[in-house]
């Protein structure tokens, strides 16, 4: 039970004029760009004396769900609506838990009493969503339908009817059954993934709600029939391999644009997922289907009132406005607004910031897909008929571990409900919820300055984004002339954007090669001037992969080298001496013949590199050279002997099983934006694996718990004319329009001193060699080291490395060679043949491109499209 608690933030100084009243407005760090200065200033234009705080958070509701553990779920969700007084939501931290502990304010008094507000303005199934309990707990805003996503081609394959609205769960499984097949190593290739969307069509099949219909107040009632069918079913096709994906939970993956043969048989999605991409116009998306059952699932997004304003008319108020406001039905994550007579409507601003990295606008819809997500639209589940479905998920997970009968775990997470229900009701008698008070910027002293910061991430906020403020805080406290520093994240890499709106900047790759520099100031007088710089310190070939024109244009913070990542237990078992440093690529190749005895054995290397960078290591230390990036241009020789004869080990060892392919042939693709949380353990002797930003994390296994890594890491194997590495480097840059150039320089310098904020392996030699590493990193870090200062190391530059346009098609046809080889059996010499000759042909057409930086979506997809038409006309067969 809540003891009586109280969120009493101390009283704060403001900048708030007198008399001036301050609504708050909380949205994710990551969505505030969509909440511009001319958004919120006609809000207050509208309303004069009031202001609106925007506050970005590092959350939009509650990360616990209530089923695992109501009080963390109650928590979490108090401390967002003190965050506030208005606050945006969704579907999975808007629940009835939350509001039944009196978190929020329920604004059906005030929406009854608004003669401006229609409810008749809204979608009907996004304006029923947020309403239980006789309450309205938030009005939306958008919206997007989860739909069934399916390959044709599989259903052909398997001789299986289409998916259609009618299918029972009998039906869903026979056919995910039918999709699934047994690869050579004997594992089930699951014919349906689950990306934490089964829940939707549990409710489809059911047609009915989880909840008692003649309850006053909203109670579970699990005792549906079809129900227990439902788990039965699910636990035998999860048992049988047959399901995929990373199970329940509040995780959600949002595809669009990719097409049909990059993706899973069978799966649910967004309606992002049948659109065509501009950046992948020739991707063939895949097909639809309303669920099974004849509805779709409804995410929606939308505007929620704190229990704990002082001001519930003006917060209602602008909850309301921002309801009605382009710019923000625009800036979110749904696919429409949720007011209808917005829809189409573009905003008269364009944002182009981190909320959302392609437009609405800018998607394709063949008009048979376009008929499918009005359908969807038409048959949605409003969140209202949802709720209490997460607790299925819970009930699958008891029939799994404690072997309850389907019966017995429905009626155990029932009774699971109304505890849990019961607990919110008691924390709302001894809750009160206080809206944190401005935190005043921090003031500039006399002769202070403030620098603006960004860091290009995809991720906001940064999972260490508290170290990342401690490192601000005390360089502030340090430095002379910085009072403060402004922190941003942005989606952007592109240099001139970036160097436009920040004095100094972030990125994770190199931006030097290919990059436009004319936006930045070269560093080399700082570096020259600074007595605690010394240029020997930086491990070898740094320093020459950020240079251009012989002027360094980047400091180089940290490098993120590929290495492989193996299990010295499997090694030993099987009688291998475990890898050393300087390993060849004999011992490479043998190591995998006696890890796989047998035909019938697993694959023993899985890279985890769907750019095939592994690929080309391996090229390289067997002896070829397709890319030579020692020149520049980068030389292209597939057809060479030697670089023929080392392409064909390669790919005979994945022909052979000995390391698993996948299909390369790709150039743009869609955009898959995905957070995976858990999944089974690692059981092969020998992965792929990236130090950097985009790969450290803590790994859970699938009962959720911190997954020990028994794995250790070694370097490429080198051959005998190349040793091999790739890697990319994290880099900082000052703008030539900062304000203060040389204070953005000892920032930097100040933040080179901690490479643990970028999770990857230090530039530094002396941070490198500190006796207070682990020991085993040190030896990896040297191992690097050492190659990189081998005078036959070749560098593959990594995937992510931003570049000249023309890099996104440059090894299409080599790539797709591979393919050929490896999944078709085709003739080696002739596709190689073949892909030099396009190769070469699309880099003299690319070449005569124009150079340019796009100020705007619209225009960026217009000259990445440029560099399409130029590979589609010398090979009109190509596609993404």
């Amino acid at each position: 039970m809540f003891g009586l608690f109280a969120f009493l933030l101390a009283a704060l100084p403001t900048d708030a004029q007198e008399g001036e009243t301050v609504i708050s407005l909380a949205v994710p760090e990551i969505m505030e760009d969509a909440f511009t200065d001319a958004v919120l200033s006609e809000f207050e234009a509208q309303h004069p004396g009031v202001r609106v705080e925007l506050r970005p958070t590092m959350m939009m509701g509650a990360p616990t769900p209530a089923y695992e553990d109501i009080q963390a779920h109650l928590a979490d969700t108090r401390d967002y609506v003190s965050s506030a007084d208005v606050l945006l939501v969704e579907n999975a931290n808007l629940s009835v838990e939350a509001t039944r502990a009196g978190l929020f304010m329920d604004l059906s008094p005030l929406a009854s009493a608004d003669t401006t507000l229609n409810a008749g303005d809204f979608l009907p199934q996004a304006w029923e969503s947020f309403q239980w309990d006789r309450g309205l707990w938030a009005l939306p805003a958008a919206a997007d339908v989860y739909l069934l996503l399916y390959n044709p081609a599989a259903f052909d394959e398997a001789n299986i009817a289409y998916p259609h609205a009618g299918w029972t769960i009998d039906d869903f499984a026979a056919a995910a059954r039918a999709l699934s097949k047994v690869n050579a190593d004997g594992e089930t290739e699951p014919g349906f993934f689950d990306y934490a969307t089964s829940d939707y069509l549990l409710r489809s099949l059911l047609g009915a709600s989880l909840t008692d219909s003649g309850a006053v107040e909203t109670t579970p009632d699990f005792s549906n029939a079809q129900l227990e069918h439902f788990l039965t079913t699910w636990q035998d096709l999860r048992e049988e391999g047959v399901i995929g994906g990373f199970g329940g939970g509040n995780v959600r993956v949002i595809a669009i644009g990719g097409s049909a043969d990059e993706g899973p048989p069978m799966t649910i999605q967004r309606s992002f997922g049948l659109a065509t991409f501009p950046g992948n116009p020739d991707a063939v998306p895949p097909s639809g289907s309303l669920l099974p059952g004849g509805f779709a699932g409804l995410e929606v997004q939308g505007f929620a009132v704190s229990a704990g304003t002082t001001e519930p008319q003006l917060a209602y108020e602008l909850a309301k406005f921002l309801t009605s406001s382009p710019t923000v039905a625009n800036g979110l994550f749904g696919m429409t607004p949720a007011r209808r007579n917005l829809a189409g409507v573009q905003p008269a601003e364009q944002t182009e910031g981190r909320g959302r990295i392609f437009d609405i606008a800018s998607l394709t819809y063949a008009p048979e897909a376009q008929a499918i997500v009005d359908a969807g639209f038409a048959n949605a589940i409003p969140v209202k008929a949802m709720v209490f479905t997460e607790y299925i998920g819970a009930a699958l997970r008891l029939m799994e571990d404690d072997g309850l009968d389907a019966v017995s775990a429905l009626q155990t997470m029932e009774a699971q409900v109304i505890a849990n229900l019961n607990q919110a009701a008691v924390a709302r008698a001894d809750t009160t919820v206080i809206v944190a008070t401005p935190v005043p910027l921090v003031e500039l002293g006399p002769g202070e300055i403030a620098l603006d910061f960004a860091i290009a991430s995809f991720v906001s906020p940064l999972p260490n984004q508290e170290r990342w403020q401690q490192i601000v805080n005390d360089f502030v406290a340090s430095d002379p002339t910085v009072g403060r520093i402004n922190l941003e994240t942005d989606f952007d890499q592109n240099l001139d954007n970036m160097a436009a709106q920040y004095d100094c900047f972030y990125l994770p790759t190199n931006a030097v090669p290919g990059g436009s520099l004319s936006s930045l100031i070269s560093l080399d007088p700082y570096l020259d001037a600074d007595p605690t710089f010394n240029r020997d310190d930086i491990i070898n070939g740094i320093l020459e992969q950020v240079a251009f024109d012989n002027r360094i244009w980047a400091y180089p913070l940290a490098i993120q080298p590929e290495v492989l990542r193996y299990s010295p237990a499997l090694f030993e078992q099987a009688g291998i001496p475990l890898p050393q440093a300087g390993w060849t690529a004999n011992e490479f190749v043998e190591a995998l013949r006696q890890l796989k005895p047998s035909v019938d054995d697993p694959t023993p290397f899985i890279p985890r590199d769907a750019s095939g960078q592994y690929l080309y290591a391996l090229i390289n230390a067997f002896g070829g050279l397709p890319f030579d990036q020692r020149t520049e241009p980068p030389t292209i020789s597939f057809t060479d002997p030697a670089t023929v004869d080392a392409i064909r080990q390669a790919l005979d060892l994945a022909k052979d099983g000995y390391i698993e392919y996948s299909e390369l042939g790709q150039a743009g693709g869609g955009v898959n934006i995905a957070v995976v949380v858990g999944g089974a353990e690692d059981d092969a002797p020998l992965y792929t694996h990236t130090l950097g930003a985009f790969s450290f994390f803590t790994r859970l296994n699938e009962d959720g718990n911190i997954q020990q890594d028994s794995y250790q890491y070694v370097t490429y194997p080198r051959g005998s004319q190349y040793t091999p590495i790739t890697f990319d480097i994290n880099t900082a840059y000052i703008s030539a329009e900062a304000d203060d150039p040389d204070a953005c320089y000892r920032w930097i310098r100040a933040l080179a001193q901690h490479p643990d904020l970028f999770s990857a392996m230090p530039v530094s030699r002396s941070i490198i060699e500190d006796p207070s590493n682990p020991p085993a990193l040190t030896a990896l870090y040297q191992q690097i080291e050492a190659t990189l200062a081998a005078p036959n190391t070749i560098i593959t530059p990594s995937a992510l490395r931003v570049g000249g346009a023309a890099n996104i098609w440059q090894k299409y046809w080599l790539q797709r060679a591979f393919d050929r080889y490896v999944l078709e059996d085709k003739d080696l010499e002739a596709e190689l043949a073949e892909a030099e000759q396009f190769t070469r042909d699309y880099l003299a057409c690319a070449d005569g491109i124009p150079q340019t930086n796009p100020n705007n979506r619209d225009d960026m997809f217009a000259y990445f499209q440029q560099f399409s038409e130029c590979a589609t006309t010398v090979d009109p067969t190509a596609s993404a």
